[in-house]
């Protein structure tokens, strides 16, 4: 009998009580795994020499190409399933009663009801009746399922070390799978965290939503106005961002936030897709996989900056027209899902973004504040400045063999040998203004057509300074350099800490 092979296996399926027959139907016979004998430790056992007893269940695996167009079928018709629960209708079991396959943009685990009866699943203790049609993901947690009379479990291995190697042997299977059935290359899963149509269909926005509906799976980040978790959507198993605000009763801020999101809909900005519903609402948006830009400083070629600088202007310019200043530009709120030469990124974080023409308040990150912030009032071409110095570390600091010369970005604030002192409003208007002519004074410096773009984007003057939409337009005349410098190699070290993407 062979052991687990936790390379391969996707799923593990346990007998409950009065179930274990399913073990003895022949044709599940080569699917089924188990740990082995295991002796007891003294401790364990008392002083009887004993055995614990050999733990069996059926292992859906991605050797084991299934029947259907999309996934493993359970049931007791041997001509149409891929796995048997039993081989008669004593027990309530359908001949096809449900599926297992996996959502191909987020590889989650999904189970789908085939019968014309409700599938109940109970996870963590709770209940949740699946109709016939629908869906669930399953996600870390066991899952008990009741198939007529027969109680199951369904469990996803701890696979440890090996998870990435078995997320290797998933994609060739799935990459199988597609060249096998035209009907699922639609789904594209080898662009995770790139929207399909079938991502956009699922997440069309959506109004509120109970918060059973997701899964939390893992802490993304912390940002200024609240805690951003990866989570899964249970019924359609796709992955979604959701950010828990930090303090509940500012009313109004949280819900300036949602309201800007509802409104803004752009290639380049993060997608809003619902808030949960109860006594504590969380916003709920896409999950961007893939690096933050402050996560890849030094890497970007240059083939890559010049297109985050078409992209990011061209998602500023749209919210400038929309009305709307994002406040808080840098680059642990530009993410980045997709590099070379289809190089693709979003914005994110709104927490500090408004509606109004004419601000005062002092918000955003202190390194991208451009020189009228410290004044009281400013507009919207604070974004420019921001993105100004944005463009300068990524085209050009990064070639400096000082590193003492680049901003800490974790912090957000220069490195120790170019300030004096961030926290008084004196020393910090100094230390910014030394910055800001080291900055200006390395662009003019170079002689190419970004740091002429560069210069008009560092303007003290705001009224001077370019707008969003000249600033995209300029840069789509820039030139893309040659195929060859697609990646970068990383050049050197950097005594700066990465921060983790900030929503």
């Amino acid at each position: 009998m062979p052991s687990r092979n936790l390379e391969k296996t996707v799923l593990l399926v346990k007998p409950g009580v009065g179930s274990s027959e399913f073990l003895q139907i022949p044709e599940n016979r080569p699917f089924i795994t188990g740990e082995g004998l295991k002796i007891l430790k003294r401790s364990e056992r008392g002083r009887t020499p004993q055995m614990t007893p050999q733990s069996l269940e059926i292992a859906v695996q991605t050797d084991k190409i299934p029947k259907n167009t999309r996934g493993w079928i359970f049931g007791r018709n041997p001509e149409s399933c891929d796995y048997l629960l039993d081989t008669d209708q004593s027990h309530g079991v359908s001949e096809k009663h449900f599926e297992i396959f996996h959502n191909p943009t987020s590889l989650v685990v999904m189970i789908k009801n085939l019968s014309q009866y409700d599938l109940a699943m109970r996870v963590n203790q709770a209940v949740d009746p699946v109709k016939s049609g629908d869906q669930r993901a399953l996600c870390s947690e066991s899952t008990t399922i009741e198939v007529g009379t027969l109680i199951f479990y369904l469990e996803i291995p701890n696979r440890g070390d090996l998870q990435s190697t078995y997320e290797q042997n998933l994609r060739t299977y799935l990459k199988s799978a597609e060249n096998r059935i035209p009907d699922i290359s639609f789904l594209a899963f080898q662009r995770r965290g790139i929207e399909t149509p079938a991502v956009k269909g699922a997440l069309a926005n959506s109004p509120t939503a109970p918060p059973e509906k997701y899964s939390f799976q893992w802490k993304v980040g912390v940002g200024g106005s609240g805690t951003v978790f990866n989570a899964i959507d249970r019924s359609s198993g796709f992955e979604v961002a959701i950010k828990v605000f930090h303090d509940k009763t500012e009313a109004e801020s949280i819900a300036l936030e949602i309201d800007i999101l509802k409104s803004v809909i752009h290639t380049h900005i993060t997608r809003y897709i619902g808030i949960t519903g109860g006594p504590s609402s969380h916003l709920v948006m896409e999950f961007v996989h893939g690096d933050s830009l402050d996560d890849l400083r030094g890497i970007i070629s240059r083939h890559e900056a010049i297109l985050m600088a078409r992209q990011t202007s061209q998602a500023i310019s749209y919210l400038h027209d929309q009305g709307i200043t994002h406040r808080d530009i840098k680059p642990s709120n530009i993410l980045v899902p997709s590099r070379g030469d289809k190089f693709f990124c979003k914005i994110a974080d709104f927490g500090a973004s408004s509606r109004q023409s004419d601000l005062t308040s002092f918000r955003g990150t202190p390194m991208y504040h451009a020189p009228e912030i410290d004044t009281g009032n400013y507009d919207k071409s604070v974004d420019i400045w921001s993105l100004g110095i944005i463009y300068t570390e990524y085209f050009y600091l990064w070639k400096t063999e000082d590193d003492d010369c680049l901003p800490d970005t974790a912090t957000g604030t220069p490195s120790p040998s170019e300030v004096d002192d961030f926290d008084s409003p004196g020393r910090r208007l100094s230390s910014k203004k030394r910055w800001h002519d080291t900055i200006r004074g390395k662009v003019q410096k170079e002689d190419d057509p970004v740091a002429s773009i560069i210069v008009h984007m560092l303007e003290d003057d705001p009224g001077k300074r370019w707008k969003a939409g000249a600033c995209r337009h300029h840069f789509d005349t820039v030139a893309l350099p040659g195929e060859s410098d697609i990646y970068r190699k990383p050049k050197g070290t950097h005594k700066r800490s990465i921060a983790q993407a900030d929503f």
